[in-house]
């Protein structure tokens, strides 16, 4: 049950019945809404976030960023 009519809409147009386009980077787990894989990331991933961030900075002032996280939409 949806309070309003263009909740119902964005449920039926991009979630039910479709598969999530939104997926982690990290375990492959999928989300219908870009939030949600936001929300997922920093709660579950919190730890592998920090080093991927961390990694990327220092191997930017390096020069050789070499680490890809597949699946675009890391958050």
């Amino acid at each position: 049950m949806y309070m309003h009519r263009g909740s119902l809409q964005r449920h039926s147009k991009f979630e039910c019945g479709v598969t999530p386009k939104f997926g982690c980077g990290f375990c492959g787990r999928r989300f219908s809404q870009r939030s949600n894989l936001s929300r997922h990331v920093v709660d579950i991933h919190r730890n592998a976030l920090e080093e991927f961030i961390n990694k990327r900075s220092e191997s930017r002032n390096e020069g050789d960023l070499i680490l890809k996280v597949s699946n675009h939409n890391v958050m």
